[in-house]
């Protein structure tokens, strides 16, 4: 009798432990569908706010993971689109979510996983909270001192924190406080990001901020009275790193808290990585932090050379190879035209990116006047040219056109299309050289590779150099030029 009652017993605990199993699930789909609907109406402030093309690009590829009681836990495609993100708009995400979500509290953001289930980044990138250190973990980010090209531009700061890093050494010999200042683009945040990805981080605790996450951590913790854990958290490990210093100018509290943690760091023997784009003595920061930072290590990252810009390039070339067989047809020649048009190395880099990415979608081989046309677009052209939209004719011009200038100026000089298109250099037909490329590209914005087929295929820095020569001697107020110019351009209207 006793084995009959316990029998019915187990039966009726399995039919509860199904039923209950049963209605979690059900709880579970239900604010799974409730968090993509809220998630909807958050996606729609966010572009409002942002802007159509800025949430296109980025915020859009960013997707809701799960809800763990006060946190929302998001997902980013990639580690680049993260770490992208989480430095522009996290502000934007987190106003967004609390506005619509109210229970939300934090907001945390990690990289999806691949198709063999390996985590692209195994850290959390968190908003709204001050749990930002990195304690004995990797960082899986692309920065690294070994794919960092080294130059006389950055050579000081990069051997400083790579002796930093030395886990022979561990720092023995370097300051307590090292800033590093420079242009933006130039690769101090590359830098920053090298030591995460160092085995520093897996002996010593290391807390890396920007200054809005600092200045919004610290506000948050000041909201949810937790100053003292806010605080903790960054004493608590063996180095800080504190990027884009500037922006914490005319925030004298969060400056102040800064200082405070810096001071007390230091004390402990701990050290502190700082970038700016300034020297500490331009800066309008307070006369602590000044003094503090003038105490350690004032390094410069300067202008890259062109040398080490095509070094960087050639290195990309090679790295975006693994990935896009179009990288493997960049010529060095149009590697040197992107990094004359770009002044820093973040532009560089973009505009190398861009040229790839377009000729794959169009179908077409990387060339001169795809690289035109990208710089012109994006503006990042620094040759002397001016990519001027108002330029620009609503109707391509027809051969017939063109051709009709091309006769105009060549009849006027008395030469042929022969001569045009020869080596021969009498001043005449340089003259006529000069012209035409100056009104194909003036009126008609043709490219230049375009313009040197007119020319009996001169290259594209020729026909620079025959633009760029008459350009000068318009802008002189040479009188002849100019007379002959406005008696062309008359003839052409």
């Amino acid at each position: 009798m006793k084995k009959v009652i316990d029998i019915v017993r187990i039966r009726e605990d399995s039919k509860e432990k199904v039923e209950k199993n049963n209605c979690e699930t059900k709880l579970h789909c239900e604010s799974v569908e409730h968090l993509g609907e809220n998630w909807k109406i958050v996606s729609e402030k966010l572009e409002s706010i942002v802007g159509r093309t800025a949430y296109r690009n980025w915020l859009s590829k960013i997707q809701t993971l799960e809800q763990k009681d006060d946190t929302l836990i998001l997902e980013a495609p990639s580690h680049y689109v993260k770490e992208f993100v989480m430095r522009h708009y996290f502000i934007n995400i987190l106003d967004a979510i609390r506005e619509v979500c109210p229970s939300v509290i934090h907001v945390e953001m990690t990289v999806s996983t691949g198709k063999n289930g390996a985590v692209n980044d195994d850290k959390f990138s968190t908003f709204g909270k001050h749990s930002n250190a990195v304690s004995g973990a990797k960082s899986h980010s692309s920065c690294t001192f070994q794919n960092f090209v080294v130059g006389e531009a950055n050579k000081v700061a990069y051997f400083m924190l790579k002796h930093l890093c030395d886990t022979s050494s561990e720092g023995i010999g370097t300051p307590n406080v090292m800033y590093l200042y420079g242009q933006h683009g130039n690769g101090k945040t590359h830098l920053l990001q090298s030591i995460l990805s160092s085995n520093y981080t897996s002996k010593h605790g290391s807390s890396y901020y920007t200054a809005e996450r600092f200045s919004q951590s610290y506000i948050d913790s000041i909201r949810g009275k937790s100053i003292y854990s806010f605080k903790k958290n960054i004493l608590d490990n063996d180095l800080l790193l504190f990027d884009d210093v500037q922006f914490l100018c005319g925030r004298e509290k969060t400056e102040k808290e800064l200082s405070c943690i810096i001071a007390t760091m230091i004390e402990n023997g701990k050290r502190i990585v700082i970038t700016g784009n300034e020297h500490p003595k331009l800066l309008p920061l307070s006369k602590r932090l000044e003094s503090i930072l003038l105490g350690g290590m004032v390094v410069e990252l300067k202008q890259p050379t062109q040398m080490l810009k095509m070094r960087i390039l050639e290195q990309k070339r090679k790295i975006l190879s693994h990935k896009s067989e179009i990288a493997l047809a960049i010529s060095d020649e149009i590697l040197e035209l992107v990094a004359q048009k770009t002044s820093n190395i973040r532009e560089m880099e973009s505009l190398l990116q861009k040229i790839v990415m377009s000729c794959e979608i169009l179908g077409i081989e990387p060339d001169i006047d795809i690289v035109d046309s990208i710089s012109c677009s994006d503006g990042t052209s620094e040759t002397s040219e001016k990519c001027d939209s108002s330029k620009v004719p609503l109707i391509l011009p027809t051969q017939s056109q063109i051709q009709n200038v091309v006769s105009i100026v060549l009849s006027y000089y008395s030469i042929t299309e022969q001569q045009l298109a020869s080596r021969i250099k009498t001043s005449s037909i340089i003259y006529a050289r000069q012209m035409l490329a100056f009104i194909l590209r003036n009126s008609f914005m043709l490219s230049f590779h375009q313009i040197g087929n007119y020319m009996g295929n001169r290259t594209h820095s020729t026909v620079i150099s025959l633009y760029n020569t008459f350009k000068k001697t318009l802008q002189s107020g040479n009188s002849q030029a100019v007379s002959t110019y406005n008696h062309l351009m008359s003839k052409l209207q």
